[in-house]
């Protein structure tokens, strides 16, 4: 018996032996995929010492994990410097089967999260603290990833302004951060084009 060898998800248990006239063996197909979402086809080849053969094919489709966020984006509103303020995050496991996660945010950011990393139990979630303490006056927004075992990459946008007594910066929301994002992959951009003289935006790669 041969495969075609294109596919190691699915593997039989022998792939040689005798049989007696009018006698009957049972094979055994087993299914282990490696990568999540991904389906496996296989096409097996019986042949004999006397030349007949016959063909018969396995299939099978690895199911990933159902992981979402509460929200893809945070707006953290206006916060008078020196001070701070906390939105909350969920991550969503909608899956039979607990999964880890992590968020890549600088620790020396202006955003931090109270847990970057962790497991979410099946069918549960797991709630972050995110905190936004600037230290200047100014625009901020980054977009954070979170990185879900066996999952499409998820992200959260961050956005928050710093005014004080002297200086009060137009607030930056989400359509701005959407505008300028889309002017990036049309080429169209022009470097600052979100940025007044007196606010900063940090993390809009450019």
């Amino acid at each position: 018996m041969a495969d075609d060898g294109k596919d190691t998800a699915i593997q039989i248990d022998f792939t040689e032996g005798s049989l007696l006239p009018g006698e009957r063996a049972n094979l055994t197909v087993t299914y282990t995929p490696s990568i999540a979402t991904a389906t496996s086809f296989v096409t097996f080849k019986v042949t004999s010492f006397a030349g007949n053969s016959i063909e018969f094919t396995a299939k099978g489709s690895a199911k990933g994990y159902d992981v979402a966020l509460s929200t893809t984006s945070i707006h953290f509103g206006e916060v008078n410097l020196q001070s701070s303020t906390n939105r909350l995050i969920n991550v969503v496991n909608m899956s039979d089967l607990p999964t880890s996660f992590q968020f890549f945010s600088d620790k020396s950011n202006l955003f931090s999260f109270s847990q970057t990393e962790g497991t979410v139990k099946a069918n549960s979630s797991q709630r972050i603290i995110i905190s936004f303490a600037p230290s200047y006056v100014g625009n901020f927004y980054e977009r954070v990833f979170c990185l879900v075992r066996h999952h499409k990459v998820l992200y959260v946008d961050l956005i928050g302004t710093c005014y004080d007594i002297l200086t009060k910066p137009v607030p930056l929301t989400q359509r701005h951060v959407d505008t300028y994002r889309h002017k990036v992959i049309m080429g169209v951009h022009k470097k600052g084009s979100l940025m007044s003289k007196d606010a900063t935006l940090g993390g809009v790669p450019g």
